[in-house]
């Protein structure tokens, strides 16, 4: 019944598209399928502005995660072509620099993505410090991995928190003796007090 449902939805849709996650089918008049991207109405092309306090190549990745989406999902060549331009302007508009769209995949960095590091460093970010220690560490097949030093998180939230007493814990298994009745008591705590 599933399939009779689905079936008539894309003959209802014949010529039209059905979003499935970020992917757009395609139904033809011949009745065959393609597939595009899938973007919402709401979507603004607005990814991570390169001017903006990342390591460069978490700004690269960006561009190479969505040429790969368009690889893997995009199916005729001239829908390629309008993918390329979309992700092209975009890019553009978000302040990236030529060079960072027009780059190809060197047999270099394959090659070095097939010798496994021998330890994975985690070091904070700091804008053309962290680049020089990352090649630096490179050179003796050491991973560096960039942490930001001050988000959004560090910046709201106080670190300071006031410690919570063991007894206003919900599930603390407590045990009292009474000395003057010669009596014990153990009981379970429920919720924090309000």
């Amino acid at each position: 019944m599933m399939h009779e449902k689905i079936k008539f939805t894309m003959e209802e849709e014949e010529g039209k598209s059905i979003p499935f996650l970020d992917t757009s089918i395609h139904v033809k008049e011949d009745r065959t399928i393609t597939t595009t991207v899938y973007r919402k109405k709401t979507h603004t092309n607005q990814y991570l502005n390169f001017n903006s306090n990342h390591h460069i190549r978490q700004k690269l990745r960006i561009i190479s995660t969505l040429e790969r989406r368009m690889e893997t999902i995009v199916q005729e060549e001239d829908s390629k072509e309008e993918e390329k331009e979309l992700i092209h302007n975009a890019f553009l508009a978000n302040n990236y620099p030529v060079w960072a769209l027009d780059r190809k995949n060197s047999g270099r960095k394959k090659q070095d993505e097939n010798q496994k590091p021998l330890a994975r460093i985690s070091i904070p970010y700091t804008k053309s410090l962290s680049e020089r220690i990352g090649r630096t560490m490179r050179r003796y097949n050491l991973d560096v991995v960039h942490k930001p030093t001050r988000t959004i998180k560090n910046q709201l939230c106080n670190k300071a928190k006031d410690k919570l007493n063991p007894m206003d814990k919900p599930g603390a298994i407590y045990h009292i003796r009474c000395k003057v009745h010669n009596s014990q008591y153990n009981g379970e705590t429920g919720g924090a007090p309000k």
